[in-house]
């Protein structure tokens, strides 16, 4: 008899991966938004405003720093579906470590999608359960 792992993520699992991938999401719009205020002076008495996004201040490179939390998301969600929690719990961490390294700029964003993806990965939940045998099967 054939043994299989049976992954339930179940309903805390599935919703904190969700809310992890639109965080994620929303990082990488917020890379587009203007964050950025600068004022430059111009001949006469007026001051001129204008406003960047990331990407405008720091290059199109930085897009690759906002992809890296909903990429994770990604893997560590299909992680927990086949039932690989010990690949889930490695790229949690790299990511973890990485906001750890980053917190004083972009690090403080992406914690709250790291937690998001701990709860997911504690609240799945797996079970072993019997496979049929190829000869049973019709």
């Amino acid at each position: 008899m054939l043994r299989a792992v049976r992954i339930r993520l179940g309903g805390v699992a599935t919703a904190a991966l969700c809310l992890a991938a639109v965080m994620g999401i929303a990082l990488l719009v917020l890379g587009f938004a203007p964050l950025y205020e600068n004022e430059g002076a111009s001949s006469s008495d007026a001051q001129g405003q204008s406003q960047d996004s990331l990407v405008a201040v720091n290059g199109p490179g930085v897009l690759v720093v906002l992809v890296v939390p909903l990429l994770v998301t990604a893997a560590v969600s299909w992680a927990l579906w086949q039932g690989a929690r010990r690949l889930a719990w490695a790229l949690i961490g790299l990511l973890g470590l990485g906001a750890a390294l980053a917190l004083l700029s972009i690090g403080v964003l992406v914690l709250p999608i790291v937690t998001a993806l701990v709860v997911a990965s504690v609240s799945a939940g797996t079970s072993t359960v019997d496979a049929p045998d190829a000869q049973t099967v019709a």
